[in-house]
């Protein structure tokens, strides 16, 4: 009963992070996955899994077939935070639009 609790406590409890769809998917080299970083603003900060990556727009390689935690951030602008999909065998674009605070 009290894990039945527990996981229906984290299940609301914990925010729902978006599942995004890709806006652009090509084939590539196998073992070369990659997944591009693309917003409506210019210069945001990309974190991928908790981890500062770069700034957009930006080109990530060498990743792992797997869902990953993306968010984009700027100031004077809110958040987009969204879980993506790297496929094995593609290079797959992600568009991010931030809307201003």
């Amino acid at each position: 009963m009290c894990v039945f609790l527990l996981c229906a406590a984290v299940f609301f409890i914990y925010p729902q992070i978006e599942t995004k769809e890709y806006s652009d998917i090509k084939e590539c080299e196998d073992g070369k996955e990659t997944i591009v970083i693309k917003s409506n603003v210019r210069n945001a900060v990309v974190t991928l899994n908790g981890e500062y990556q770069g700034r957009t727009t930006l080109v990530i390689e060498n990743l792992f077939p797997n869902y990953y935690n993306i968010i984009v951030s700027k100031s004077g602008y809110v958040s987009e935070e969204a879980l993506v999909e790297v496929k094995k065998g593609y290079t797959i674009e992600y568009y991010f639009d931030l809307k201003k605070e």
